[in-house]
């Protein structure tokens, strides 16, 4: 089904056209939108299924070379909260060292699903006696291998966080060497942790004194080793991100901050610098959402892309009337189904470079087809052990250009090709490395890459902190200037559990998809034919439905149909129910609204959203 020549829609009907003819129109219509509305007209969107490092800063590289701040891309609903809880706290993301680690602790994640090669790390250590926590409102994959598995309740992640830190303080496992040395305001850590008693967390929770006790004896057999992983289902909440910082302060709390099996600071080789943000800032357009989510903008350069789906439609804060997307289908992984096709719908041009015809390529003006990994040669780094890698471009289809020569030849037709001087791939890999000791040659030489620097533990002995002030900093100055709470403060009330309904986590990942990726391969499809609802056997029982059967969910933005899936009643949590995304079968961000966001990220409520599930054959012809 992969598609090797551009597209143009013409009314309902795709007709292929020579790729330089849909370059020149491309760009044609990108000079007249930026003519009649302002260069910030026109916007980048980047998925993530062709790449990251070069292919990310490539995309943001043009953004500004056309005079336009709008980046948007999926990171904004994955990655960017994590990033800066993490930041706003060591400057920095951590990353675990979980091969070396003695304790590991996984929060919101199923690497066994997500990230294979994590997973193998983890066992790995596993095999060498380190204990596992993993703490998730369901009964996952990797909770299976878990030592200890803690359900909490949906999104109460910090207020759990916050109970652990009290215990560590009260037991005198903090490592106040470290704290003192390094840090500012962990006084104030140890203050605020004590609202958060055994009972308290409980009740905010819904997690047990003994187990809570379970998991302290846990982090406190070897504290420094302690890996601790946060993935992005902890970021689809309402307060996910002041959840995220107050799980970020364990690492310091614990003398974890890189150290040998604890958490890791990245280092990277001396690369040159793809982006335009110094040289060209754009300081006379407001990048959009950057007003209602200073902080996104601020320490990622992201526009927020659910607002940006709000300008093509309302014009507000101006119009926003063309969009090039590369690698990525909203269509399937926004909120609010129906919102993001009415917005992309909207647009005066819409280009989409993918391999195949998605749910999203389908609204485009213009298909054109990308290159696969295989079909380019690409820089790749790796943090935690210093690697350095090259890849190989191994073939090659005519139309299908690679990333770099997308842009460049657009940059070219639209008067921006300064920026793009580059004659390929390769000279700009070359251009990449010219600040460093290595080739472009003499990385293809080594297909297992090089190190590029022996991996160091504890650099803060003798490197600062990339914060303000050089030290871990627990209390935001960055939040605070902008009239947020220093610390990741919690609301003291438990979740709204819905008396009749249930709370919805969405997006739980499948073994054999990537997103949207993979649900054309007809084996897969044969192993893993459709997705389900996943509830409980005691709710299954009270609702009167059994395996398999049709049912309807009803949620904030609309309704689905969909089968379920009946598990043991301790599998997950009560009144929990799961559906994963990105199947066009059964897609369940319909039901999802776009409108209830995280007040500091501004990311998108995905888990922890309330439903309700009423037989199929209750409410015949029942429209939402």
């Amino acid at each position: 089904e992969r598609i090797y020549t551009p597209l143009k829609r013409v009314g309902n009907q795709w007709h292929e056209i020579p790729l330089e003819q849909a370059l020149d129109e491309i760009a044609e219509k990108i000079q007249s939108i930026q003519s009649q509305f302002g260069d910030a007209a026109v916007g980048i969107w980047k998925g993530e299924a062709l790449g990251f490092a070069q292919q990310e800063n490539l995309a943001r590289r043009f953004t500004h070379a056309i005079g336009t701040p709008n980046y948007f891309s999926n990171d904004t609903a994955c990655f960017c909260s994590r990033y800066m809880g993490f930041a706003s706290t060591y400057g920095c993301e951590l990353f675990p060292e979980f091969e070396f680690s003695k304790t590991m602790m996984v929060w919101g994640a199923n690497p066994p699903y997500s990230h294979p090669f994590v997973f193998e790390r983890m066992m790995k250590a596993k095999k060498n006696g380190a204990r596992l926590i993993v703490v998730d409102p369901v009964h996952s994959e990797i909770a299976r291998q878990a030592d200890i598995h803690i359900k909490p309740w949906p999104g109460t992640d910090g207020a759990l966080a916050w109970g652990l830190i009290h215990q560590l303080f009260m037991r005198k496992v903090a490592d106040m060497q470290f704290l003192e040395g390094y840090s500012m305001g962990w006084e104030k850590v140890q203050d605020y942790a004590l609202r958060f008693s055994p009972e308290e967390t409980g009740r905010l929770t819904g997690v047990s004194p003994d187990l809570l006790d379970a998991a302290v004896d846990a982090l406190s057999a070897d504290p420094q080793a302690t890996g601790i992983y946060v993935g992005n289902g902890l970021e689809h909440h309402s307060h996910g991100m002041e959840n995220i910082r107050a799980i970020g302060f364990l690492p310091a709390v614990l003398g974890a901050v890189d150290t040998r099996g604890g958490n890791r600071i990245y280092e990277s080789p001396n690369l040159k610098k793809l982006t335009l943000y110094d040289e060209r800032p754009l300081s006379q357009w407001a990048p959009i959402g950057a007003k209602d989510f200073p902080l996104l903008y601020q320490y990622v350069r992201q526009c927020h892309n659910i607002r940006g789906l709000e300008a093509m439609t309302t014009g507000k804060p101006y119009p926003l009337r063309g969009i090039l997307m590369t690698a990525a289908n909203p269509v399937l992984t926004n909120p609010d189904t129906e919102k993001t096709c009415r917005a992309l719908s909207s647009l005066d041009l819409l280009v989409v470079r993918d391999l195949f015809m998605t749910a999203t390529a389908r609204l485009a003006h213009y298909f054109l087809p990308a290159a696969s990994f295989f079909e380019r040669t690409e820089l790749v780094t790796h943090g935690l052990s210093n690697q350095l890698g090259m890849t190989r471009r191994i073939l090659s289809h005519e139309n299908c250009q690679d990333e770099y020569r997308f842009w460049h030849d657009i940059a070219h037709r639209v008067g921006a090709g300064e920026y793009f001087s580059w004659e390929s791939e390769e000279e700009l890999n070359e251009w990449l490395l010219s600040d460093t000791e290595w080739t472009a040659e003499q990385l293809m030489s080594r297909p297992e890459g090089i190190q590029w620097k022996p991996v160091a533990y504890e650099k803060w002995r003798y490197l600062p902190f990339a914060t303000s002030t050089g030290k871990i900093q627990f209390i935001s100055s960055d939040h605070e200037a902008l009239h947020y709470p220093g610390l990741p403060e919690y609301p003291f009330s438990p979740p709204q559990i819905p008396a009749e309904g249930f709370l919805l986590i969405s997006g739980a990942r499948r073994r054999l998809f990537n997103h949207s990726r993979n649900h054309q391969i007809p084996e897969f499809q044969k192993m893993d034919p459709e997705p389900f609802l996943t509830l409980r056997e005691a709710d299954a029982h009270r609702l009167q439905l059994s395996q398999g059967e049709w049912i309807r969910v009803i949620g904030p933005a609309g309704e689905m149909r969909i089968r379920i899936s009946v598990c043991s009643n301790d599998a997950m949590r009560e009144h929990v129910v799961t559906i994963p995304h990105a199947w066009e079968s059964a897609n369940v961000n319909q039901i999802i609204p776009n409108d209830v966001l995280d007040p500091l990220s501004g990311f998108p409520v995905l888990k922890a959203v309330p439903v309700q599930i009423v037989k199929e054959e209750s409410i015949p012809g029942c429209s939402y």
